[in-house]
């Protein structure tokens, strides 16, 4: 049975891991080159989605909210990430996260301004590594994957989004009783709001667990309903704690595929996290049916984790 391989990266402020301490290979020896790694967020759409078909491309709206009153971009948009792994089917048990954080988590995902950051990746499995001594004196272990890898999978459980919404000026002045709560601010029509309360209404997540790839449609997965994991999925990994949550399965990811530089060639590699915003937010009329008043709704749009995407690029 193949093995499903998972290649972790971490973001260069949390220290790199070095489970490799006597590597078997010096990339400087074995004829392979070096590899850069940046992280980019945006919010704009990416084209590591499968082109959509020509019904995915019309805004969609919940129907039990009452009418529907407007949809918004948020002016900013901040993601907080507890893992994102992307994934592929292998003989062997190589593994790659894009990044790995422990609680408390922190918003270092902005979308709303194109940052960008270089990751320091910590590698498992098939590689070559390189002991070097850095410009502070301290050792570090140089590592890059030593063959062609295709991913087909991405992994990713989000701990939270916090964005901040115009909302229509006949909020102003309107106290919604959705969010009198901790978790978000209003001043006149200016909301900041973390993403539990746009989402309590149509789901029941704490987290939100997400599978991209290897489907040919996208499903919601309630806690008990059996997960149609890949072949290629380690059996002893098939029920982890997060697994037994409610969790999301979707089609929409292109397949990448990493190629070794050779000796004496640098590889930069752009992976470019994307979010969607474009008119995430949709207001409704609530309970009343009657719009701007203490009872709307304001909810994330249909199907919301599907404008998240990963594109890795050579720079």
């Amino acid at each position: 049975m193949n093995k499903l391989i998972v290649v972790l990266i971490i973001l260069c402020l949390i220290p790199a891991c070095r489970k490799h301490k006597d590597p078997t290979e010096n990339p400087k020896d074995s004829g392979f080159g070096n590899v850069i790694y940046n992280i980019q967020y945006s919010s704009a759409k990416l084209a590591l989605r499968q082109a959509a078909a020509s019904g995915d491309t019309v805004e969609k709206f919940h129907t039990q909210f009452g009418d529907h009153i407007a949809s918004i971009t948020p002016t900013k948009f901040l993601g907080s990430f507890s893992v994102m792994r992307l994934l592929a089917c292998s003989n062997n048990q190589s593994h790659m996260t894009l990044f790995l954080q422990s609680p408390p988590f922190v918003y270092n995902a902005d979308f709303t301004n194109n940052s960008k950051m270089k990751v320091t990746p910590t590698l498992n499995g098939s590689m070559s590594c390189d002991n070097e001594i850095g410009s502070n004196g301290q050792d570090s272990l140089f590592c890059i994957l030593n063959e062609t890898t295709e991913f087909v999978l991405l992994y990713t459980q989000i701990a939270n989004f916090k964005q901040t919404l115009t909302l229509p000026t006949q909020y102003a002045s309107v106290n919604l009783t959705q969010f009198n709560y901790l978790d978000s601010a209003k001043k006149g029509n200016i909301l900041t709001v973390n993403m539990h309360p746009l989402k309590k209404e149509i789901d029941y997540l704490a987290d939100l667990n997400i599978y991209f790839g290897l489907s040919d449609s996208t499903r919601f997965y309630k806690p008990g309903e059996n997960v149609p994991f890949p072949t290629c999925y380690p059996s002893h990994q098939k029920s982890p704690g997060f697994f037994d949550a409610p969790m999301i399965w979707s089609h929409k990811m292109k397949p990448w595929t990493y190629n070794p530089p050779k000796k004496g060639e640098t590889l930069s590699l752009l992976c470019t996290i994307g979010f969607d915003t474009e008119n995430l937010i949709q207001i409704y009329a609530g309970a009343d049916n009657i719009p701007y008043t203490i009872d709307d709704i304001i909810v994330y749009a249909p199907n919301f984790w599907e404008r998240l995407s990963v594109l890795v690029t050579s720079e």
